[in-house]
C-alpha cells in the first residue's frame, strides 16, 4: 500500500475529516497518494464545508507523512501565524466575464504596423481600465463589510478572443459569505456594470496561505 499524501495541516481535533496522524498538536489532513491535484482540491473544498479551518497545502506538492511531520517540527511558529491569519474565514472567487466588443478589444482592420501598435497599446489601455475598476469595486465591498479582516487577491485576467474573464480571490468572514455575495451583486447592478459575474465558493485559502513542501519540509 502507497504512503498517504498530506494535504493540509490543522489543530488537533477529535472530529477532524480524513486525519491520517497527528505531530505535534497538529493533525495531518491528506488522501491516498495516487490522488489527482484535483481530487486534494476537492477534498479541501470538503473540509471547507464541515468548517474545518485548515492550513493547505499545495495540491501539486502533496508531501508524505514524514515530510509533513518534518515541516511541522521545523516550522511550528510559521504555522500557528498562518492559522491565526485565517481562523473562521474562507476563500471566495469572485469572476466577471465582459464582451470584449462591449469594451471595444476586438482587433480592427490595420494598416500598417504603426496602427498595429496603436491597436494593440489602446486595447491594453482599455483593458487594464476595466482591471483596475473591477479591482477597486470588489475592494470597496471588502473594505465596507470587513475593515480588519478582509483581503483581495489579484488574479490573472483570462478568457478568449471574444470574452475578458477577470478573477479575484477574496479572503471573507466564514459567516459573512452571503452577506460579501449580496453587496457585491447590489454594487454591480448599482453601477451598471455590464457581463456575467459569479461568486465561487466556499474554498480553502490557497491564494493566502498556500504552503508549499519541499525538500525537507521546508516551506514556502
Amino acid at each position: 500500500m502507497s504512503e498517504p499524501r498530506i494535504s493540509g495541516l490543522a489543530p488537533w481535533r477529535a472530529d477532524l475529516p480524513d486525519v491520517i496522524g497527528c505531530h505535534g498538536g497538529w493533525a495531518l489532513m491528506g488522501a491516498a497518494a495516487d490522488e489527482t491535484p484535483e481530487a486534494r482540491l476537492r477534498r479541501q473544498v470538503g473540509w471547507c464545508r464541515a468548517a474545518v479551518d485548515v492550513l493547505p497545502l499545495s495540491p501539486r506538492l502533496a508531501p508524505t507523512r514524514a515530510e509533513a511531520e518534518r515541516l511541522v517540527a521545523t516550522r511550528g511558529p510559521d504555522l500557528e501565524r498562518a492559522h491565526a491569519a485565517l481562523r473562521g474565514r474562507l476563500q471566495v472567487i469572485v469572476q466577471l466575464e465582459m464582451c470584449r466588443t462591449d469594451l471595444g478589444l476586438v482587433r480592427r482592420e490595420i494598416s500598417g504596423g504603426r496602427s498595429w501598435l496603436q491597436d494593440r497599446a489602446e486595447r491594453a489601455t482599455r483593458e487594464a481600465r476595466a482591471n483596475a475598476d473591477f479591482e477597486a469595486q470588489v475592494r470597496r465591498v471588502v473594505r465596507a463589510l470587513f475593515p480588519r479582516e478582509g483581503q483581495v487577491v489579484t488574479l490573472a485576467p483570462s478568457g478568449t478572443a471574444g470574452q475578458l474573464r477577470l478573477r479575484r480571490a477574496v479572503l471573507v468572514p466564514r459567516a459573512g459569505l452571503q452577506a460579501f455575495a449580496a453587496a457585491l451583486s447590489a454594487a454591480l447592478d448599482r453601477d451598471g456594470r455590464g457581463g456575467l459575474w459569479d461568486v465561487i465558493a466556499p474554498l480553502p485559502p490557497l491564494a493566502f496561505a498556500a504552503l508549499e513542501a519541499g525538500p525537507g519540509g521546508a516551506v514556502t
